[in-house]
């Protein structure tokens, strides 16, 4: 993984879309898959691979369920799915931005102007970004150095 200058973790989206790519470091090693699925139900599932690069599934990290009129579901690590706005609630009515707590710390994802950044409550500078492509430059999605301290996040 490469460190950019703002000192954080770089990876890089194989595909334009982050429903379906493989999330490589900046060395090209795979790290993850996201695939999305479409039959019977909409489903995405991130993956974890091993440390090769034989695309063994190493463990399966989240597996989120979309539905149209009920709240989707989330499974974190195989466990029993729950309504992901149990996980993930809205700030304020009709925001985009969602509050968590984990490891008894509050975090907020926040849309600033159409990609996603994670920032610790209290915090102006995010833990991690996405940054879209543009011609010549692919989707990066940052991580700070303070994001992989974090204990179980994305391990």
């Amino acid at each position: 993984m490469k460190a950019s200058s703002a000192g954080m973790i770089e990876l890089q989206f194989t595909h334009d879309n982050p429903s379906n790519t493989t999330v490589i470091d900046m060395t090209g090693h795979t790290l993850y898959i996201v695939k999305t699925t479409h039959d019977p139900v909409t489903v995405t599932v991130l993956t974890k691979m091993l440390g090769s690069r034989s695309f063994s599934p190493d463990e399966e990290l989240f597996l989120l369920e979309w539905r149209d009129v009920r709240s989707d579901k989330i499974s974190v690590r195989g466990s029993r799915p729950v309504d992901f706005s149990a996980i993930l609630s809205p700030c304020l009515p009709l925001s985009s931005s969602r509050k968590f707590t984990f490891d008894g710390k509050r975090y907020r994802w926040a849309d600033i102007m159409g990609e996603p950044r994670l920032y610790l409550q209290g915090n102006k500078i995010p833990l991690a970004q996405f940054n879209k492509s543009w011609p010549e430059i692919p989707q990066i999605f940052e991580l700070g150095s303070r994001t992989l301290s974090l204990p179980g996040l994305l391990q």
